[in-house]
């Protein structure tokens, strides 16, 4: 069988969990399809399809350094919900992305 390679656009389905086990992505009801080498999803990911066959099934396990990064408490921060638009529903524990 043809094993992926650098260049090959590939299709995949995903669920990414925590060490604790708790699903933090997946890839849904549809495929994730990235371009292996170009580097549109984690290097420690796109490193473990490298070389995949046609169909395979398989679990990988992805240190910090080869995903987001280590945890940076000094990162998050907490903020008064007056400060959130009336639009952005939020509920206590929900992550949201902002620009500095």
């Amino acid at each position: 069988m043809t094993q992926a390679k650098n260049g090959d656009t590939v299709r995949i389905n995903y669920n990414g969990r925590l060490a604790d086990g708790t699903q933090f992505d997946s890839s849904g009801s549809e495929p994730l399809q990235f371009t292996l080498g170009e580097g549109q999803v984690i290097s420690g990911l796109e490193t473990h399809v490298e070389g995949m066959e046609v169909g395979a099934r398989s679990t990988v396990t992805v240190p910090a350094d080869a995903a987001y990064g280590p945890r940076r408490p000094e990162a998050v921060v907490t903020i008064e919900r007056a400060k959130v638009p009336d639009n952005i529903n939020v509920d206590i524990g929900t992550r949201l992305q902002v620009r500095t």
